[in-house]
Parts: C-alpha cells; structure tokens; sequence
C-alpha cells in the first residue's frame, strides 16, 4: 500500500516538473526568441487585425462604428510598468466622445488630412457631417489677420459677429448671421506613429463660433417663442442683451477668437487624436492572413445566432500578435474590413498561434465578406 502511495507521489511530482519545464522552455523561447524579433510598423490595409491599449477607456463595436465609452468598473489596457512619455492612463476623449468612425481611425494611420479630421472632431464631440456654407467659414489665419486689424478682414469679420471686435455694437446687422454663427477652420496636428519619429498629420477641422452676445440673443424668449420676430422684436432684444452682458463678467469677440485661434490650443485639440493613435498597432493586413472561414451557431438561452471568425496567419503575423499580447496583457483587438468595425475582443493571456479565433460576432454579414475576399485574394 505504501509503495503503492510513494509511487503515485513520484508520479505526480513528475508530472508536475515535466510542465514546468514545458512551461519555463515556452517562457524562454518567449523572452529570446520571439520578443526580439524586429518587425517595422504597417501601414493599414484593407483587411486589419489591430491592438489597442487603453486605460480608463474601451471600445465597443455597434453597427460597423467604433464607440468609445470612458470608465468603467475594470482597466483597460497593458498593466506593463509606464514610463515617462507613456499617456496609457490618460484619458483620450471627452466626456462628449460618442462613435469614433473606424474609417477616420485606419484613415488618419494612413495620413489622409480628413479622415484625421473626422477623427478630431468625433472625439472632441464635434458634428463633422455638417458642411457650413463657405460664406460662414472662416480660416484661423484670416481671423487673426483680422484682430490685428487687417483693413478688408476686420469690419468683415466684424459684420459676420454682429458685433465689434472690442463689443461695441453695429448700427445694422444680420439676422441670418446671429442664427448662424461663423465657422472657424483649424488645422490641427496630429502624431501619427511611424517608424522612429511620429509624422504630423494637419487635419482641417471647421469648429462652430458664437460671440457671448448673439448667443444669449438666440435662446432670449422672445426670439424663441416668435415664429418670425419683426426687425424692431430683434434690435430691441439685440441692445437689451448687450446691456444684460455689460452688467457681469463677460469677454469681448477679440478676447473669445483668440483662444479659438491660439496655437497651443490647436495644438491641444489634437492631442486626444495622437494619444487614441499612439496606443494602436496594425499586427496583420491581407498580406499576413492567408485565409479565414465563418461559422455561425445558435445563442445560447436565447433567439439569434452568433458568429466565430478563425483566421490563419503567416508567420510573421503570428509573431506580431504573440508579442504584442505577451506585452500587453488585457489590451483589445479590433477586426476591421474595408472601414467597418467588425469586432473587438479582450485579450486576457498571450496569443502564440498562427489561428487566431474571434468570437461573439453579430455582424455575419460583413464577415463573410472579409473572409470571402481574404480567400478570394489569397487564391
């Protein structure tokens, strides 16, 4: 009985160092084998398996759009120790961010100035589908020749306001323009990482513009609750609200443009862009995924059905994505077609094979169309 006991304890202790020494020679193999391997940083595709490190962020995917959600019960992103020019614990948005388009994501890798403005745009919760008349659009330059009080730019600008530049008001002014507001284009820098030295992107984005005064005119009620206020209903709320402005703390037009149009805040509004591109990393396009299939199953306990996305990689795909989950632990990956957003899994542990599986697909549609043209282009 005894021997029977020191045996299956001799076994057991065998099985046991056999796997360590499985484990520590896949752990070596890791740190000396495939993590200094050198691979220089791709260029988006067509078809693209990404990384993304976030922190208090994630991406959720919802109808081919990528929606950035802040917070969050659990931390996203690499738990890696940081350094000093790391922004992973920097939030990227604002509290307005909504949908980022994936298109404007893979758009501005590829350095096209507007998609890197729709990028802009969407995380500073801008509406970058409206499309001012050029009439109202006025360009950061102009505006600044006009406060230093460019002889044809100032009194046009002025007129555009409704108002002085210093807020003195206008013997005539537009209605139209008080509706509207002008719009002020910027060109905002973007860092785009590439290999050594990140490359500046300048996005045109166009930015609404309201002076304090027409603003307050505009939500007055007796604007508001006229159908069509006369031309007397309009300069008399026009000099009652610039009496109601004088009376507390309050900033001329001159005052408000030269914050739109300083440089560091331009500067600024393009940071959230940088940091969401500097914690992405293309791992394979259509020229590491040399085929793929789709299978379909029912949901579990309930109606619908799902989808599971297996992808063969090359074998420098496979090394990319197994370094970059080795050294970023809980990062996210995102399976993106021709600018569609398909899915955005967790990654908990290192992915060291060359099929990589998705699961919990919704769109099936846009997958089997991925999957068919990988295949069809790999024939």
């Amino acid at each position: 009985m005894w021997l029977k006991y020191r045996n299956g304890i001799k076994l057991a202790i065998g099985f046991g160092l056999i796997a360590g020494l499985a484990f520590a020679g896949c752990r070596m193999y890791t740190l000396y084998v495939i993590l200094p391997k050198h691979y220089p940083r791709l260029t988006p595709g067509k078809v693209n398996l990404i990384g993304i490190r976030l922190s208090r962020e994630r991406l959720v995917v919802s109808n081919g759009a990528v929606r950035l959600e802040l917070g969050g019960d659990r931390e996203f992103g690499s738990d890696q120790p940081q350094t000093e020019d790391d922004t992973s614990d920097e939030p990227i948005g604002s509290s307005k961010s909504g949908s980022v388009p994936m298109y404007a994501i893979i758009g501005a890798l590829q350095m096209r100035p507007q998609d890197g403005s729709d990028l802009v745009s969407a995380l500073a919760g801008l509406d970058s589908a409206e499309i001012p008349p050029k009439d109202l659009v006025w360009t950061a330059e102009d505006v600044r020749k006009a406060l230093a009080g460019d002889p044809v730019l100032k009194p046009r600008l002025e007129d555009d306001l409704c108002q002085a530049l210093d807020g003195g008001l206008l013997p005539r002014f537009r209605v139209s323009r008080i509706r509207s507001g002008i719009f002020i284009q910027l060109m905002v820098p973007i860092q785009v990482p590439s290999e050594g030295k990140p490359k500046t992107l300048l996005a045109p984005v166009v930015v609404p513009f309201s002076t304090e005064l027409t603003a307050r005119i505009r939500s007055n009620r007796q604007i508001q609750n006229k159908y069509q206020p006369s031309a007397a209903t309009w300069r008399g709320v026009y000099e009652e609200e610039a009496a109601n402005l004088q009376k507390g703390a309050h900033q001329s037009p001159a005052e408000q443009l030269k914050k739109v149009v300083d440089e560091k805040s331009i500067e600024a509004m393009g940071e959230p862009a940088g940091r969401l591109l500097s914690r992405i990393e293309v791992l394979s396009t259509e020229e590491q995924i040399t085929s793929g299939t789709v299978e379909t199953s029912p949901k579990p306990n309930s109606s619908g059905t799902y989808s599971t996305i297996r992808l063969s990689l090359t074998e420098e795909g496979r090394n990319r994505l197994w370094q970059y989950t080795f050294r970023h632990p809980g990062c996210q990956l995102l399976f993106v077609y021709d600018g569609v957003a398909i899915a955005a899994p967790f990654v908990e542990s290192e992915m060291k094979y060359s099929t990589v599986a998705i699961t919990n697909v919704t769109d099936e549609v846009t997958a089997r169309e991925a999957v068919e043209w990988i295949n069809h282009r790999t024939k």
